[in-house]
């Protein structure tokens, strides 16, 4: 009886884990299925240029100086 009780918890602790490090795996985020083009900066004051390079197609990253403004010093 104590060997089957052994083995049942084994057994449920090993669904458990697996269980768990399947959910984990799902929900990792993959940076590849971001394009360039939206990336976001989180510590500009106001916001992000959102001008694109035509050579690259990436997204300026500098910070617009003004609130309303869309396009950095550069771009305007």
């Amino acid at each position: 009886m104590k060997t089957n009780l052994v083995r049942i918890s084994a057994v449920f602790t090993l669904l458990f884990f697996l269980f768990t490090s399947e959910s984990n795996a799902i929900k990792t985020f993959d940076s590849s299925q971001v394009s360039e083009s939206q990336f976001i900066c989180y510590s500009c004051r106001f916001d992000q240029c959102h001008a694109i390079a035509k050579s690259t197609g990436e997204r300026c990253r500098n910070c617009v100086s003004t609130s309303g403004d869309i396009y950095c010093w550069q771009h305007q």
